[in-house]
């Protein structure tokens, strides 16, 4: 979509085993995905409101996203198989680096507040836990990482 996002894959024999995905401006890439897909997600939207209105006062009820830092790391995935082999703590190595490569200082990541192994990992990488927030009627935690 444009240069403001990349992807870490950790691969073994062509199998992808794990992916870190990260954006400078997460709230920027979201704008693009939402301008550029806007009349395919507001078809889906409705077909899934149009079965299950209580989708709709979530929505209304989200909350509000955090907003800084803009730089964020959007997703980190590790097999659950290949999970404690130092894949996670490799694709955050390479996030960190891309991120002092284009000069940012501090990235975000948030998971959901009861996802206790993922905080575990995430404190152990050096991230700093900076407080819960609700959004989407879930209580997440947010944490960051200064580059």
């Amino acid at each position: 979509m444009d240069n403001s996002c990349f992807v870490f894959l950790f691969c073994e024999e062509s199998r992808i085993l794990g992916v870190a995905a990260s954006s400078d401006d997460s709230f920027s890439f979201f704008g693009k995905v939402k301008k550029k897909y806007f009349f395919t997600i507001a078809y889906d939207l409705m077909r899934i409101l149009f079965f299950d209105i209580s989708l709709l006062f979530k929505l209304m009820n989200q909350g509000k996203y955090p907003m800084f830092p803009k730089s964020e790391l959007m997703m980190l995935y590790v097999e659950n198989s290949k999970r404690s082999k130092g894949i996670g703590k490799k694709l955050i190595e390479a996030a960190n680096s891309e991120y002092k490569y284009r000069g940012v200082n501090i990235f975000k990541i948030t998971i959901l507040s009861d996802n206790l192994s993922g905080r575990k990992f995430y404190e152990k990488s050096g991230f700093l836990f900076k407080g819960d927030f609700f959004y989407m009627q879930e209580k997440r935690s947010i944490y960051y990482l200064t580059t």
